[in-house]
């Protein structure tokens, strides 16, 4: 992770530089500092809709906040750690993870959909998993190296979404940033996969029972393919911050090269053998 963060901050300073001997390249009539400017806008305001998006997601049922944070507190007394606020969110998708907010703390999110269909072994183990992530600084790192492309991502939507087509006017001041935002992407995925097997691990010491984390990815990832198509499209951004992906591809889809996450049967089989570990010990 410390090589993933050192890699994204040397692509992002990179690229901050570009933008500065930009508009440094040229004089004060050429108005090349609207370029950076609105770059910055229409992230601001990307990420803003964003965050008023998941507010009026926050589902207002006590009883599902109360199994969360119920579930979460012994975790977090063996962890050490201080409790997250957990967020249960009006969403259908079985999805949880995890993020950090600059100077505001850790929240982790769970969704409707995933309370409901899991067991109370089942939410512990989903939500040791998102611990581990806080634990070994997973959150810190993703938010830092993936976020900046997730947000022109969302700019690009937000556009979208307010203007339709007259949106991709504006849009084009993005388009250097999305032309290479694949590359810090790129980068954190090449980690990804081995950071969630890490924490399936933290999950299964956290909790003492790897069998729980296995009985939460196979019911979860079973579940995926009873919801909606359009559902899935809209969390597809975020896979990099899931316990599950919203987008399962196999083993010989192509598309499994740019995975966030290793096949289920891989993660169900790491578990096994912590499993038959520490039955032996």
């Amino acid at each position: 992770m410390l090589l993933v963060l050192l890699l994204g901050l040397a692509f992002d300073a990179a690229l901050i530089a570009a933008i500065v001997l930009y508009v440094t390249s040229g004089t004060s009539k050429d108005g090349r500092w609207v370029v950076p400017v609105l770059l910055v806008f229409f992230a601001a305001c990307a990420a803003q809709a964003h965050a008023v998006r998941l507010r009026r997601l926050v589902a207002s049922d006590s009883a599902r906040a109360a199994r969360c944070a119920g579930a979460i507190e012994p975790l977090c007394l063996v962890a050490d750690m201080k409790p997250p606020e957990v967020i249960v969110l009006r969403r259908q998708p079985p999805l949880s993870w995890a993020s950090v907010r600059p100077f505001r703390g850790t929240r982790v999110y769970v969704t409707q959909g995933l309370v409901d269909r899991a067991s109370d072994e089942e939410l512990q183990a989903v939500l040791a998993h998102e611990l581990s992530h806080l634990a070994n600084r997973d959150a810190v790192v993703m938010t830092l190296v993936a976020g900046p492309p997730t947000m022109v991502i969302w700019a690009c939507q937000f556009l979208w979404e307010r203007l339709g087509f007259r949106g991709w006017c504006f849009a084009v001041v993005l388009l250097p940033w999305l032309a290479v935002s694949p590359v810090p992407l790129a980068i954190c995925r090449l980690f990804s996969r081995q950071r969630e097997l890490t924490a399936d691990r933290g999950a299964a010491m956290l909790t003492g029972s790897p069998s729980a984390v296995a009985s939460a990815l196979t019911r979860l990832s079973g579940e995926l393919p009873s919801i909606p198509l359009a559902d899935l499209r809209s969390t597809g951004t975020s896979d990099l911050f899931h316990f599950l992906p919203a987008r399962e591809y196999r083993g010989t889809d192509v598309r499994r090269i740019w995975a966030t996450h290793p096949p289920v049967k891989v993660r169900l089989g790491r578990l096994a053998e912590l499993e038959a570990k520490l039955q032996r010990s």
